[in-house]
């Protein structure tokens, strides 16, 4: 079996401990796993063809294309529509709208699903608007451009207004997000299939807001609520992701979800757990291949 693995990890793939973790699982299980960065793949049309090209020679066919991109990563997810197109069985099916603060935000409030309480404002100015419901600290989080992204930790009203002023003479859009207790703590729950296989605490290190993909300072393995479960498992679906690490805090009104991450570390939920999660992962795409066959 061959799966191609579209992401722009490929050109840093050995320091990913999670796109390391896939491949040598995929190995094991006699599965040949291609990292394939999209940015070095062309498409070209011409007298009623298609084309598709990878370092300069056709894309060899798959039995399965797999992602982990960027949600706003258009040239992409051209290569991924095209690929559709041209008969690749692809994984998952639709765009997923993955790393944009407010595309999350209006997808699970759409859905009922609990998120920090977050406001859009088109200019840094607005601020005094909002500073009435505004309690600290607080994130505020900033396009620069296309791609760029700037996230600044607010402490109190003096930094709130004299950033936003800052940010408002370069004429910049803001997005402030509420910091919610417990600071340091939160849970992640790591889903396959459409269900939660395990389940850890971290505690951060350092006095960081929020725990790190890695490296934290505690780590234990936890029993979800089903009020957890059923919202791990909506908050994966809504994503159209085969799998995803589903991050949350637990506070009295029920879980409120944090992040949804497409290539997670798995080095932390493994020990914690003793499961072979990237190998669930193989196994999965492969059933996904034979139920396509």
């Amino acid at each position: 079996m061959d799966i191609c693995l579209l992401t722009s990890f490929h050109s840093h793939h050995t320091r990913s401990s999670f796109i390391h973790r896939l491949a040598e699982e995929a190995q094991k299980r006699g599965v040949t796993l291609h990292l394939i960065n999209p940015a070095e793949v062309n498409m070209s049309f011409a007298n009623g063809q298609a084309a598709i090209t990878y370092q300069g020679r056709p894309l060899p066919k798959f039995d399965l294309t797999h992602y982990a991109l960027r949600w706003d990563d258009d040239h992409t997810w051209n290569v991924v529509g095209h690929l559709k197109n041209q008969g690749y069985f692809t994984v998952p099916a639709q765009r997923m709208p993955l790393g944009d603060t407010i595309t999350m935000a209006r997808l699970f409030a759409k859905n009922g699903i609990k998120t920090p309480r977050t406001w859009v404002l088109p200019h840094a100015n607005q601020i005094p608007l909002i500073m009435q419901e505004l309690s600290f600290p607080c994130v505020y989080r900033v396009r620069r451009g296309q791609k760029g992204r700037s996230v600044y930790k607010v402490s109190h009203m003096g930094e709130a207004l004299a950033l936003a002023e800052q940010l408002a003479r370069a004429n910049l859009g803001l997005v402030v997000q509420e910091i919610l207790s417990p600071i340091g703590v939160d849970v992640r729950a790591v889903v396959v299939a459409d269900k939660v296989i395990t389940a850890i605490e971290r505690t951060a290190a350092n006095d960081h807001l929020r725990p790190a993909e890695d490296k934290n300072l505690k780590v234990t393995p936890t029993t979800l609520s089903p009020a957890e479960v059923r919202m791990a498992v909506a908050a994966t679906r809504l994503y159209n992701a085969p799998y995803a690490a589903v991050s949350f805090l637990r506070r009295p009104e029920g879980p409120v979800l944090l992040e949804v991450a497409r290539a997670p570390t798995l080095n932390e939920a493994e020990a914690a757990s003793g499961l072979n999660i990237a190998g669930l992962i193989i196994e999965h795409l492969q059933a996904l291949l034979k139920k396509q066959q």
